[in-house]
């Protein structure tokens, strides 16, 4: 290669080495400057990216795309500047070491040779300069290409500081990054404007209340701010930029006080339709009327408020009727619940408005008003509080008896209903059944009870079932329904109840029960004439004082009227319990013999005590009480004296006769107590052994530990009554007695554990063990029941012993007193004044002895003697005579009997007491007198009847303890010699009868039929079929002794044989039934919960008041 060609190619090589570089460092630069473009893109979009309409990622593109000429414009400049030759050679001098212009001298010779150069010369010349430009390019720059050198780095050094703060930015916000870089792709469509929607401002042209603060919402799509401007006549346009969220903004004007027009307006130039708000007073509302109607049930009268209304407690179904006015014309009305719902949507009419509506909750309720701008009213009436009641159902209840019990021998049960509603009964239904023995129950009786819509009523019926046909062992179920007067009745119901028809046992224990509730009465009127009589002596004296007195005579005799009417009032109500007492005895007496108890003693023994109380309150004592109150008006002071002395003596009398009878009242009581417990005891053990052979044959285990369960409560029941009975018997001193009834206990208690191990063994299962135990319990409580008869015979003839003793002291102290007297008449004869003085001593003594042997009679007979009463009579007669001779003596001249012919009727009388004591003595515990034959039959039909009942009783007992095929078998075969017994009877008394003229036709058909049913249950039937052929055999038995005691009782005896059966229902209530008196009497548990005597003074009280009331009421018509 010749030397210039390497001088031009060394040039020419540094050349293209700068003219790179500095290429090099202008892409550095503008790579540099679009990093920090992007970048400045991502700060300046945002972060919700471009907005519509900027000029900015147009801007940035276009600075982005002006870097690429920009940058070819400044290499080609620089090139220009750096790469020209005589730069470029200049620096080839210096790194080649050659005089400056050198390689330019020696460029220009290659390129051409002045004229006259010599061509060795020139290259000699170029070859010393091409020699020396051996290096590469970037060496042959020299310094020159040191300084481009600084240039490129200083661009890459750029360029690498831009590129990690993009990659940062892309890091850190890469969304937002993305978003404004996605822009810078389409610059022209981020610079292209949407259109946007118009802009609206709310509420709009409007009425408001003067003064009221408007809110306005300005409604702008797409723009974040707009400016709210208002102006208000006479002042100057105001303006509020409102920042918007979503396109929607709030706030609020100043308040209206005249016309002001608003209008809201947008950066876009876009403005709303100006709207005006024009001021108008508040809406009032104040006249307010409302009328409350009441259900008619309610029997509630109409209200009426007006502005102010209190809580309301309205009946449900009430109708409110509202009314009022505003003080301007009223657009809407409604009454809104607690929830802001509207319940009631009130009629307008210009200012008024008006609406009806029945409430169906409680609640408050408010008002609202609004006038024809939609603005509400400034005072509404205050909020309704309203308290619905509803209509509750009535509530009834049988609060007397109250449980199930056992219906009174007298088939009529007292009852005590209780009904109440919240508004009113219209009735009370009184629903009864029966349920046989056998399990068949009868349809309902209803009766119904008007009562008129009364908001609450005691009705007191009595529940009589006397003529229906009952057995023992049915069951009678009633309950009450009461019906209240809303016009959709609710009805309510009570518990339903039982009434058991029980059979000898139970009513051996009745009977025991009204004995002792009968002697607890005599006790209380024994103590109330105790009382009366101490204030009849107090009377008598208080009245002997005050009468005394100057100048009280009149007022002490007025006030004496007084005391003594009171007293004969109190009088007569003490004889008017006696006397109900009395009739108590005598309907338990027949209900007892119609009920099929045929006990001849208590019979007998309810008699007597009858008669007992006949002559403790006799009716001429009453006709006595009677005669001195009619008297009484026109008495003067010494007959009102006399008669506080007589009504003294009457109280007395009859306390005495009180106090008398307690004790055999008391006495009869514990005997009816110790059979009724026997019979408990005999009932018991028989069906233990019932039981004992049951399990012994095996079957249902659970069953015979049931069944043994149940009869050891029954034999827990009877430890209690044990225990009653020894602290009765203990209590009246029969401590022999009293040691029979301890060993009946024991015997029981260990009765009672040999149950409970026979119910233990069955559940076991050892079934025959258990048997064993059983039948050890059947003997012990046999053994009980024969305990308690021997103890009970023993108590009988132990007073028997003692009345016999006391009666045989009484005739020999009459006969002594007797003997005594006849010595005193000797010394009569014939004595003088003086000495018949001294004689009246000895006469005193008798008269004290004759006393002595009345109160000795009494105390130790206790008045259980036959003729006791007789005997009282006439020792009181004694007493009589002995006083008449006491006075003949001191006066012997007057007229009249001589002091011996005095004293000699007195021996004479004396003399018939001792007598009828010893006759009394005679008579203790011999038969009183024979029966005629009509009353034996009548005795033997009632033990007939009472034995029917028990088998018949028995038999519907055996099916529901579902015994063993041989158990079973083995008691119908019992009951059916029971049965054929009765028909062996009754045939024997028809015979006697037909003897006797036949005073019952049908015995004979009564006696075939027991005999049809023996053969039947001999048979092995026993099915309800027989039952209610038992069932009607014995109440035909019953009727037939009924119809035979009345003929017995009448004037013409006729005998009629007994008709069918109707069954009754309960007796319609009238008026006097329900709680109408103007003073109600208490509650029927509260009257039993009384003696009979006070019972009976309270209900008179009553009747007094009651009947005061209706002359009043009458008078004031």
């Amino acid at each position: 290669m010749s030397a210039a060609s390497r001088i031009a190619r060394a040039v020419e090589g540094v050349r293209g080495y700068l003219s790179r570089s500095l290429g090099l460092m202008v892409a550095a630069w503008c790579g540099a400057a679009v990093l920090v473009l992007l970048v400045v893109a991502v700060a300046a979009a945002g972060g919700g990216g471009w907005s519509a309409g900027s000029p900015g990622p147009l801007l940035i593109v276009t600075l982005i795309a002006a870097t690429v000429p920009a940058g070819i414009w400044a290499w080609r400049r620089l090139g220009r500047h750096w790469c020209a030759e005589h730069r470029v050679t200049r620096a080839m001098d210096r790194i080649a070491g050659l005089d400056e212009g050198a390689v330019l001298g020696g460029l220009e010779l290659s390129r051409a040779a002045p004229p006259g150069t010599s061509p060795g010369l020139r290259d000699l010349a170029l070859e010393q300069v091409g020699s020396r430009l051996d290096g590469d390019s970037q060496t042959l720059s020299g310094p020159l290409g040191q300084r481009v050198g600084q240039r490129v780095r200083r661009g890459l050094t750029a360029f690498l500081a831009a590129l990690p703060a993009a990659l940062l930015v892309l890091a850190v916000a890469p969304a937002r990054t993305v978003q404004a870089w996605g822009g810078l792709l389409n610059p022209l469509a981020v610079l292209v404007e949407p259109l946007l929607p118009p802009v609206t401002v709310e509420p709009g042209t409007i009425e408001v209340s003067r003064g009221a603060v408007v809110e306005v919402t300005a409604h702008a799509p797409l723009r974040d701010s707009v400016t709210l401007r208002w102006d208000v006549t006479g002042q100057v346009t105001r303006a509020e930029t409102v920042t918007l969220a979503e396109g929607v903004g709030r706030t609020a004007l100043p308040p209206v006080g005249a016309e002001t027009r608003y209008w809201i307006e947008a950066p876009d130039g876009a403005a709303s339709e100006v709207h005006v708000l024009t001021p108008v007073d508040p809406l009032f509302v104040n006249e307010f009327t409302i009328e409350i109607t009441h259900p008619p049930h309610t029997g509630l009268p109409p209200e009426e408020y007006q502005n102010e209304v209190p809580d309301l407690a309205l009946p449900a179904g009430t109708h409110l009727r509202m009314r009022g006015r505003g003080s301007r014309e009223i657009d809407a009305g409604t009454l809104l619940d607690e929830e802001g719902r509207e319940v009631l949507d009130l009629e307008v009419r210009g200012a008024g408005f008006e609406g009806g509506w029945v409430p169906s909750r409680s609640g408050t309720y408010t008002w609202r008003f609004s006038d024809a701008a939609g603005g509400n009213a400034a005072a509404t009436p205050a909020p309704l509080v309203i308290e619905i009641v509803p209509d509750l159902p009535p509530v009834v209840a049988v609060v007397y008896p109250g449980v199930d019990t056992i219906m009174p021998v007298g088939l009529r049960q007292p009852l005590v209903i209780h009904a109440g509603d919240d508004y009113g009964i219209e009735r009370v239904e009184i629903v009864v059944r029966r349920i046989s023995s056998f399990g068949e129950s009868d349809e309902p009786v209803v009766h119904r009870v008007e009562l008129g819509g009364s908001a609450g009523a005691i009705v007191r019926p009595v529940l009589d079932v006397s003529s229906w046909t009952l057995t023992p062992g049915d069951t009678i179920r009633y309950l009450a329904r009461a019906v209240d007067n809303n016009p959709s009745p609710r009805v309510r119901e009570s518990v339903e109840y039982a009434l058991w028809i029980g059979g000898a046992t139970e009513l051996e224990r009745a009977a025991e029960e009204e004995l002792s509730r009968a002697a607890e009465g005599v006790e209380e009127l024994a103590e109330e004439a105790r009382r009366a009589e101490e204030e009849a002596r107090d009377l008598q004296a208080r009245s002997e004082a005050e009468g005394n007195r100057d100048g009280r005579e009149d007022q002490a005799r007025f006030e004496d009227r007084e005391e003594i009417a009171r007293a004969l009032e109190r009088q007569e109500e003490m004889m008017a319990a006696v006397d109900s007492l009395q009739r108590e005895l005598a309907d338990l007496r027949d209900a007892l013999r119609d009920a099929g108890l045929a006990d001849p003693e208590l019979q007998d023994r309810l008699e007597e005590l009858e008669n007992l109380l006949d002559q403790t309150a006799p009716e001429d004592a009453q006709e006595e009480l009677d005669a001195l109150a009619e008297q009484l008006a026109e008495m003067d002071p010494e007959e009102l004296a006399a008669a506080m002395e007589q009504l003294a003596e009457d109280r007395e009398r009859l306390r005495q006769r009180l106090e008398d009878s307690l004790e055999q009242f008391r006495d009869a009581a514990m005997e009816q107590d110790f059979r009724a417990t026997g019979e408990e005891a005999e009932e018991l053990a028989e069906e233990q052994e019932i039981l004992a052979k049951a399990m012994q044959e095996g079957g249902d285990e659970a069953l015979r530990a049931e069944q043994q369960e149940a009869l050891e409560a029954r034999a827990e029941e009877l430890q209690k009554q044990l225990e009653e009975l020894q602290q009765r018997v203990q209590e009246a001193g029969e401590m022999q007695a009293g040691a029979g009834v301890q060993e009946a206990r024991q015997q029981l208690s260990q009765a009672r554990q040999q149950m409970q191990q026979a119910a233990q063994m069955m559940q076991q299962g050892q079934q025959q063990d258990a048997g064993q135990q059983a039948q050890q319990a059947a003997g012990d409580l046999s053994q009980v029941a024969q305990q308690l008869n021997q103890a009970q015979m023993q108590m009988q003839m132990q007073q028997m012993e003692a009345i016999r003793a006391a009666l045989g002291r009484t005739a020999a102290d009459a006969l002594a007193l007797a003997r005594r007297q006849t010595e005193l008449r000797g010394e009569m004869h014939g004595a003088s004044p003086d000495e018949l003085a001294a004689l009246r001593a000895d006469e005193a003594a008798i008269a004290q002895g004759i006393r002595n042997l009345a109160e000795n009679y009494a105390r130790d007979t206790e008045m259980a003697a036959p003729g006791a009463r007789d005997l009282l009579t006439a020792v009181g007669e004694a007493m009589e005579q002995l006083d008449g001779t006491i006075a003949a003596m001191e006066n012997p001249r007057t007229q009249g009997p001589s002091p011996a012919a005095a004293a000699e009727q007195v021996v004479r009388t004396l003399n018939e007491v001792a007598q009828m004591a010893m006759t009394s003595g005679q008579q203790q515990g011999q038969p009183q007198g024979a029966a005629s034959a009509s009353e034996q039959m009548i005795q033997q039909l009632q033990q007939l009847a009472e034995q029917q009942g028990e088998i018949m009783q028995d038999a519907s007992a055996l099916t529901p303890m579902r015994l063993g095929e041989e158990t079973l078998k083995e008691q119908v075969e019992e009951v059916a010699e029971r049965q054929e017994q009765v028909a062996e009877d009754l045939d024997e008394l028809n015979q006697e009868g037909t003897e006797e003229g036949d005073p019952l036709g049908d015995l004979s058909a009564m006696a075939e039929e027991a005999r049809r049913l023996a053969e039947a249950l001999a048979g092995g039937r026993l099915d309800p079929e027989v039952l209610r052929r038992q069932e009607r055999l014995f109440h035909r038995l019953l009727d037939a002794g009924r119809t035979l005691e009345r003929d017995e009782e009448s004037e013409e005896r006729e005998s009629e044989q007994p008709g069918g059966f109707t069954r009754e229902g309960v007796s319609a209530l009238g008026a006097g039934d329900l709680n109408v008196l103007r003073y109600a009497l208490p509650g029927a548990a509260a009257l039993r919960a009384l003696p009979p005597a006070q019972r009976a003074l309270v209900v008179k009280y009553f009747e007094r008041l009651n009947r005061r009331g209706e002359t009043g009421r009458e008078g004031g018509r």
